[in-house]
């Protein structure tokens, strides 16, 4: 719902990325359910790295004319052109991320001048994995969802600051 909001102010013509697109349930649900009757210029697009996750995505928005997904390496998205959209959705995909840096800079690289970038991730707090059962929960965790460490909020908001962007609302949804 947040995205389709942001989405729908949109100018008509303009594309929404969303990197990480897995089998497409967010662009379906986006470009059919919110926005395909109402805005039915606007393009979604879809990357993600897993060839599966791209077939099956293919097949969720092949009745859909205005949503595609493709196979692509959001620490290189080099088949995407310089400011290409003002929408850029990221749904639990940058933790897992090998090096923050560079997927940010390709981020900020294809964001258009003044556009929105939302991440929906999980982050570490400093000083709340108390004791060595926390831990190992939480490393099991990471293990399990294939993270290779989930990082500090601030350590990554100190590199997303650092590649152009600036922070306009955060919220922590742990509860």
């Amino acid at each position: 719902r947040e995205v389709a909001a942001l989405a729908a102010i949109l100018p008509d013509t303009a594309q929404v990325l969303e990197v990480g697109c897995g089998r497409a349930f967010n662009l379906a649900y986006l470009a059919e359910t919110y926005l395909a009757e109402t805005f039915p210029a606007l393009r979604f697009h879809g990357i993600d790295y897993s060839p599966s996750h791209v077939k099956a995505a293919q097949r969720a928005l092949a009745p859909l004319p205005n949503a595609v997904a493709e196979f692509g390496d959001f620490h290189g998205l080099t088949q995407l052109a310089d400011a290409a959209f003002p929408l850029i959705v990221a749904v639990e995909t940058l933790g897992h991320a090998q090096d923050f840096a560079p997927v940010l800079a390709e981020l900020n690289r294809v964001l258009a001048p003044g556009g929105t970038l939302i991440i929906f991730d999980g982050f570490r707090h400093p000083g709340a994995i108390d004791g060595p059962a926390l831990a190992r929960a939480v490393d099991y965790t990471e293990r399990t969802m294939a993270v290779p460490r989930f990082a500090v909020l601030g350590d990554f908001l100190c590199l997303a600051a650092a590649a152009g962007f600036s922070v306009q609302a955060c919220q922590d949804r742990s509860a």
